[in-house]
C-alpha cells in the first residue's frame, strides 16, 4: 500500500517552512494588505532563507505554498508564480534567456 506521508526531507522542509511563515510572513502580511503592497517582496525573503529556488518539485511548492497560505493566502502565491515554468506561457515569442531573466528577478523579490 502506498505511503501518502511526507518523506522526513520534506517534513524537515515543512517545519522550516512554518518557521518562516510566522517570523517573516505573520508580522507584515496585514501591512501589506492595508496599504495595497504587493507581497513579491516575501521572494527575496524566502531566497535568503534558502526556501526557494527555481528547480523545486511540484511536492516541495505544494508544501511551501500551503505552510505559508496557512499565515497569508496571497503571500503565497508569489513564490508559487516564480516557480512554475509554465507561467511563461503568457509572454509568447519571448526568448527563453529573456523568460529565465524575468524568472531570476521574480526569485529574488524584484519589479
Amino acid at each position: 500500500m502506498p505511503s501518502f506521508s511526507f518523506s522526513q526531507e520534506q517534513e524537515i522542509f515543512r517545519k522550516e517552512v512554518q518557521r518562516f511563515a510566522d517570523k517573516e510572513v505573520k508580522p507584515i502580511c496585514k501591512k501589506w494588505d492595508k496599504k495595497g503592497q504587493s507581497a513579491l517582496q516575501i521572494n527575496k525573503r524566502l531566497s535568503a532563507w534558502g526556501l526557494l529556488k527555481p528547480d523545486m518539485d511540484n511536492m516541495t511548492l505544494g508544501i511551501l505554498a500551503e505552510e505559508i497560505a496557512y499565515v497569508d493566502f496571497n503571500s503565497a502565491m508569489t513564490p508559487v508564480w516564480a516557480c512554475l515554468p509554465f507561467a511563461f506561457h503568457q509572454f509568447p515569442g519571448l526568448p527563453e534567456d529573456i523568460k529565465t531573466q524575468i524568472q531570476e528577478r521574480i526569485l529574488k523579490g524584484e519589479r
